[in-house]
């Protein structure tokens, strides 16, 4: 409002003044914190552990009781990522975490009978390497192999009778003198 005299004019600012520039701010970051949730709630993050975690660190105490020791020194949790994964692209996956020696070492996503190759995006958003672009992936069968600072990726897509199978594996880098172990010791007990 402006003074003239003993009377209070208001007028409006075309401008917009301070408060619209607030607004405008306000606002924006209303969309992002918006945008961080959806997104984070349609995101699935597969790795509920990181390597040379325990298994005891899940915050879901039901994984460590879905875990089996093997007579080798392992031990094996294993549930479908619906468990953790909201987003369709994940459904029907297998998430198998393995642990030798109380740290996880390895980390297995599986697709059985799938018509898609959603494991291969995962593949590929990770390690960024892909098949050649003129191939078209749902016909594609094989193996490809990437590496990342902390760990090894080998993924593969075979076909089984009347179907295929799909699988990403995962190794932990740091402790692959755990894995050489864990064989190792497995092949004696075997022998």
């Amino acid at each position: 409002f402006v003074w003239k005299g003993r009377k209070r004019h208001y007028c409006s600012f075309r401008s917009g003044g301070n408060f619209n520039k607030i607004m405008k701010k306000f606002l924006l970051y209303l969309l992002g914190i918006f945008l961080l949730l959806f997104g984070a709630a349609h995101a699935c993050n597969f790795k509920i552990y990181n390597f040379g975690d325990s298994a005891e660190k899940s915050q879901e105490t039901s994984f460590k009781k879905m875990g089996k020791p093997d007579p080798y020194g392992g031990l094996k949790i294993q549930f479908h990522a619906e468990l953790i994964c909201k987003e369709k692209s994940f459904e029907n996956t297998l998430l198998k975490y393995f642990f030798v020696e109380d740290k996880l070492v390895r980390i297995t996503l599986e697709r059985v009978m799938m018509k898609d190759r959603n494991l291969m995006d995962v593949f590929y958003k990770h390690y960024k390497k892909k098949i050649p672009d003129q191939v078209n992936k749902l016909e594609w069968r094989g193996s490809l192999e990437a590496e990342s600072q902390d760990s090894l990726a080998f993924y593969l897509v075979a076909n089984l009778d009347n179907s295929q199978i799909e699988i990403l594996d995962i190794y932990s880098k740091r402790h692959s003198n755990l894995i050489e172990k864990y064989l190792k010791n497995s092949n004696d007990k075997d022998n």
